[in-house]
């Protein structure tokens, strides 16, 4: 919204308002296909979602045309359904359940430090360069670069849970951050 009002158009400010009941809205829906996206593919689903949430910083630079905004909010509404999710999955797929709850608190840190300063950045790259293309573009090149970051990354207790799931002949567990049903052996 502070970029429709900074390009002058504040009675778009009202639409970009509803915009975000929108996003929220399909985000509901999107947290179940994103689980689903996760629970299939671990690491790297999540390094996709983190590709989509730097689709959704570009296409937030040509969001005053209509097609492109509404392309922006279903994005956006993805990207943010991925974002709440991912910290609990890449902990529990990478690291296993063991001091899940410490990883998850250390995890938490880091995300809340980046929700901190994330608007401060922000906001001062806008004043120095007096547009949101620079910060925008920067964003995208951060999701980038936490994207390519996992994609080496080796889900080792994610691959388990599917060994032994596929030695039962079961489905493997869902994503939750509790510990897989314990053998009677």
């Amino acid at each position: 919204m502070p970029r429709v009002k900074d390009e002058g158009l504040p009675r778009l400010a009202g639409q970009c308002a509803g915009s975000a009941s929108v996003i929220g809205l399909i985000g509901i829906g999107a947290r179940v296909l994103v689980g689903g996206i996760f629970d299939k593919w671990s690491t790297r689903g999540v390094a996709a979602m983190y590709l989509v949430l730097g689709a959704s910083a570009l296409l937030a630079l040509a969001a005053l045309n209509p097609a492109v905004f509404a392309a922006f909010v279903v994005f956006r509404a993805v990207a943010h359904a991925a974002v709440l999710l991912d910290t609990r999955v890449l902990g529990k797929h990478v690291f296993g359940v063991k001091n899940l709850g410490l990883l998850l608190g250390v995890f938490t840190a880091v995300v809340n430090l980046g929700f901190a300063l994330g608007p401060w950045a922000m906001s001062r790259l806008f004043q120095t360069t007096g547009s949101y293309v620079v910060p925008f573009i920067l964003c995208f090149g951060v999701a980038l670069f936490a994207a390519a970051v996992l994609l080496p990354l080796r889900p080792a207790y994610w691959l388990e849970m599917k060994a032994r799931a596929a030695q039962r002949g079961a489905t493997p567990p869902a994503s939750s951050a509790a510990a897989p049903p314990r053998s009677s052996g």
